[in-house]
């Protein structure tokens, strides 16, 4: 199906999650998995935002980009 398995030891792994306290211990991953090497940023956030948090996360994400 394309999926790389990525375990706990690797330094793909590693690099991003290795400095949280409950680690995944593999990480299921389809594409380039090279990516995981380049600086990243990752949003967390919730179903249903408010208008004000939309608004917030688009400013944010257009000066990321």
């Amino acid at each position: 199906m394309g999926f790389a398995i990525i375990p706990y030891q690797s330094s793909l792994l590693q690099t991003h999650l290795g400095q949280i306290t409950d680690q995944p211990m593999i990480l299921w991953a389809k594409g380039d998995t090279g990516l995981l090497l380049k600086p990243m940023i990752g949003f967390v956030g919730i179903r249903r935002p408010s208008e004000y948090a939309q608004l917030h996360t688009r400013r944010i994400t257009r000066e990321l980009a």
